[in-house]
């Protein structure tokens, strides 16, 4: 039953997905325009900041794939790269307004980024059909852009690091990670724990 769940909130997000980049894109940028940014911008370990290089130091924070690290999903990815565009004309700015405008543009739904109480997030999930999706690809974009301003700059602002911790948290509370199958969802538990050590060293 619960394979059967999980790949129905894949499908449906997968054509939500569709739909977003049918109206305004499920990106903060023209994908061609991100393309080029992809293109002249290198995610690994050799083009971050040297305080990123020696902290996450494990393949999965670089992977494009692994939906678990920071920027693998598609969601993730589409954050980090709108979020260095962003960056270049908005330096001062908190990347938390970055996140808002993202989201507006994205279409999905809003919740309270603080939320870790399991019942509340329930009426967030059954609202709608898609609930489930919409959730994680919020947190996966707050993910993004808390450890891409790290992997940019060598640090974090306190507030997307609170709203970054808050975030992984949430993807490990069990109506969440439940939702996952077999031995990845031990993965799922690792690699988040691992994010929730590295995040704790930031501005060390």
């Amino acid at each position: 039953m619960k394979i059967k769940k999980t790949l129905m909130f894949l499908i449906m997000g997968l054509s939500h997905l569709g739909a977003c980049n049918g109206q305004s894109g499920n990106s903060s940028q023209p994908s061609d325009n991100k393309k080029q940014i992809m293109e002249n911008f290198e995610l690994s370990p050799e083009k971050a900041h040297p305080k990123a290089k020696v902290l996450l130091n494990e393949p999965f924070y670089w992977s494009p794939i692994e939906e678990s690290g920071p920027f693998g999903s598609d969601d993730g990815s589409d954050a980090f790269y709108g979020f260095l565009d962003w960056r270049e004309s908005n330096e001062t700015s908190s990347p938390t307004v970055f996140l808002s405008d993202l989201i507006d543009e994205w279409g999905y739904k809003p919740f309270d980024f603080n939320e870790l109480d399991e019942e509340i997030l329930k009426i967030y999930i059954s609202s709608n059909e898609i609930g489930a999706r919409t959730l994680k690809g919020q947190d996966d974009a707050i993910i993004a852009i808390g450890f891409g301003q790290f992997v940019l700059e060598g640090k974090i602002d306190e507030d997307i690091k609170l709203l970054t911790k808050t975030a992984l948290k949430r993807e490990l509370l069990p109506i969440l990670i439940d939702s996952w199958e077999g031995e990845y969802k031990k993965t799922r538990i690792e690699q988040l724990n691992k994010m929730l050590i590295a995040l704790d060293k930031m501005n060390d």
